[in-house]
């Protein structure tokens, strides 16, 4: 008898959802007045059966019944006399009045107030809101319903439908983001709290559509870097929405509270019925090349990231539970409430060290690699050269073992400070404090490091396995390089000359990483007793630096142009690699120099997400280009229309020693090969033969 009851509740929920789909598509397709009033008054009408409903449910008894009776009655009453009245008159009909903002608000907000009051009719037919419980604030009862199954489920379905019905209306490009949102609505955890493996299942499997979701845009971003305005500032504004979603469920799973998601669902929603009402206006517009705007650009990628840590957190809550995670931080809270806000006095520390735990954690690098990893793979099938193909195969499977296999699941946290290169994956602090019995690892470390990059370059390091690679190198973030020559401080840095401002930050980085160095070890010996709230120095400098501001770098791409961390000096280990990089074999050779002479288009410097814009000088001059900055990521072997560029690095050294050819003995005709889709050579540009972008050659 319970289980029928139950299916006689659920099929009332699912099917006031498929009726409410059906009115939000009329109200999409109104062409008349009475089609305007017919919305409104089926609406009001499901509205008054729903509030009757849970009026009765509420009070059982005469008195209750007859009062919904009642008010459904006249509700009815008065609909269809005006219904009747819009019919009879003969109005024109001013084109775009059937969708102005008033109409839109009506039927948005008469949609969700019907599923809210359903939802807790059902809950209390069901059981599921005992008579306690409902003397709870309002604000409570209203996030509580909201966050039930009772409502998510139906507003689930309400959605697909209304996608569906409209799904021809709808641009392909935004159709795919709005069809992926009901399901991210369907696989809300807080729908059946009590079941562990629904929760654990929800937030993977709802995680897992989110990530899919960015990847479709910054993939659809690459391919078309122009989108009309309301598309664009629909993804932008999904995204702050997304972020508040998942901090609402962390905080969730933290403490209970259901606030902040219930008012990330509402606005979720509110932002996809306007959009399903307003279909033709989605594209509606001239296309503007975003791509190349800083703050637009900002605004998404920041977006996006903001998600992206907030699922992050959820991720760790959730499958680490709160009291874990939060006790396993690198950079331990000082204090935090039952409410997860720390204390006046601590907030700053506080945060810092909350940001950095989940920025750093396993869960947030799996995800991070998941969707980035593939962008790379995107990357890949566009790949014209196999050494360049192989690198990026390479990132992924560095970033699979190195970044997240060995030092998570494989070697113990007890161990891992006694293993050179993982433990001490940045060269400095991360296997713990700068001590006695460490020093022979951290040599290790630095010796292998430092030997790779003399035998093949710092592509080894910061292009290969570094977790930058990772990041920079998938298809979108790699296309922003063009940042790199249009932004302030990028275009400072320019060239392979090293700028006032990169000798700052590189001296500063050694500085204060050399300092925390002897800090840590004057620590140990017992000279000083200098702590970060009780945490090693050296170990919180490299976390603050790794977990925390090559982060806010990377999202503050539109200012400072993509590899950031490469072409201002900051990362300390990578410019180690770097140097050792330019002392040893890796050049990068022009296989004949004067085809860079007569070369139109010199596509290598706009390649480079370094910004290395004197390439063509010096492969005239000198047949090779060496820099202390180039970390042989090869965008500028793969865009050469002439093919004429390759790398040179220990193996081709061994090779000539042997006997072997050298790449510079393969010289092509002064002709181009089919150029990239994104190379146009005109008859204007054959004229200046030989100008180059970027200074002449040292």
């Amino acid at each position: 008898m319970v289980y029928l009851n139950l299916a006689v509740l659920w099929f009332l929920a699912l099917g006031m959802a498929a009726v409410a789909a059906y009115v939000i598509r009329r109200a999409t397709i109104a062409s008349s007045p009475f089609d305007v009033v017919l919305v409104l008054f089926l609406l009001g009408m499901m509205g008054s059966m729903a509030g009757g409903f849970l009026l009765y449910e509420s009070s059982p008894g005469v008195v209750s019944l007859e009062v919904a009776l009642f008010s459904g009655m006249w509700v009815m009453v008065i609909g269809l006399g005006y219904l009747l009245a819009t019919l009879v008159a003969d109005r024109k009909w001013e084109e775009g009045r059937r969708l102005s903002l008033p109409f839109r608000a009506s039927v948005i907000v008469g949609a969700l107030t019907l599923e809210l009051v359903m939802s807790f009719a059902l809950a209390i037919a069901a059981g599921d809101l005992p008579v306690p419980a409902r003397s709870a604030p309002i604000y409570t009862l209203l996030a509580s319903g909201l966050a039930s199954k009772w409502f998510l489920l139906p507003m689930a379905l309400e959605m697909g439908l209304s996608v569906w019905l409209a799904r021809r209306d709808i641009p392909t490009f935004l159709l795919v983001v709005l069809s992926l949102q009901p399901l991210i609505m369907l696989l809300s955890p807080t729908a059946f709290p009590a079941l562990t493996y629904w929760v654990v299942g929800s937030v993977l499997a709802g995680g897992s559509a989110m990530t899919i979701v960015f990847v479709f845009v910054m993939e659809s971003f690459y391919r078309r870097p122009s989108l009309s305005r309301p598309i664009f500032e629909y993804l932008v504004v999904l995204c702050f929405i997304f972020a508040a979603m998942m901090a609402g469920l962390s905080l969730w799973t933290y403490n209970g509270m259901v606030g902040l998601f219930a008012l990330g669902l509402v606005a979720e929603m509110a932002l996809f019925f306007n959009a399903i009402l307003l279909p033709d206006r989605l594209s509606a517009g001239e296309a503007v090349p975003y791509r190349e705007q800083a703050w637009p650009m900002f605004s998404l990628i920041f977006g996006v990231f903001l998600a992206e840590f907030f699922m992050g957190a959820l991720f760790d809550f959730a499958l680490d539970g709160p009291t874990g995670f939060l006790a396993s931080l690198p950079l331990p809270l000082v204090s935090v409430g039952p409410s997860f806000l720390p204390a006046t006095g601590t907030l700053f520390y506080d945060v810092i060290a909350f940001a950095t735990g989940v920025l750093g954690s396993v869960w947030f690098l799996i995800m991070m690699g998941a969707e980035m990893g593939a962008l790379i793979v995107f990357k890949i099938r566009e790949t014209r050269h196999r050494e360049t193909r192989v690198r990026l195969s390479l990132i992924l499977g560095a970033y699979s073992i190195y970044a997240i296999l060995l030092p998570s699941f494989v070697i113990p946290p007890t161990v891992l400070p006694s293993v050179p290169l993982v433990g001490w994956s940045m060269g400095f602090g991360t296997g713990g404090g700068f001590i006695p019995p460490l020093f022979l690892v951290l040599a290790f470390t630095y010796l292998i490091a430092g030997t790779l990059s003399l035998l093949f370059g710092a592509r080894q390091m910061c292009s290969t396995l570094c977790t930058a690679a990772m990041m920079y190198q998938g298809t979108f973030y790699d296309s922003l390089k063009g940042f790199n020559r249009r932004s302030h401080v990028g275009n400072k840095l320019l060239g392979s000359r090293l700028s006032r401002l990169y000798g700052v930050i590189f001296s500063l980085s050694w500085v204060s990483i050399m300092a925390a160095g002897a800090i840590s070890y004057l620590n140990y010996v017992g000279v000083l007793h200098l702590t970060v709230y009780g945490t090693d120095v050296a170990y919180a400098t490299e976390v603050i630096y790794f977990n925390l501001i090559w982060y806010l770098l990377f999202i503050s791409i539109p200012f400072v142009g993509v590899y950031a961390c490469v072409s201002t000096g900051y990362c300390y280990w990578g410019t180690f690699n770097q140097i050792l990089g330019r002392l040893g074999f890796f050049r990068l050779k022009a296989r004949d120099p004067s085809t860079c002479v007569t070369c139109p288009t010199h596509d290598c410097t706009r390649a480079c997400p370094v910004g290395l814009t004197d390439l063509p000088p010096n492969f005239i001059a000198k047949g090779e280009f060496r820099a202390l900055k180039c970390i042989g990521v090869g965008d500028c072997v793969e865009s050469c229309p002439y093919d004429n560029i390759t790398f040179w690095d220990v193996r081709h050294w061994v090779r000539e020693k042997l006997g072997g050819s050298s790449p510079k003995s393969r010289p092509v005709p002064l002709r181009m090969t089919s150029p990239s889709p994104k190379t146009s050579v005109t008859r204007a540009q054959t004229v200046e033969t030989t100008r180059w972008d970027g200074p002449a050659p040292r």
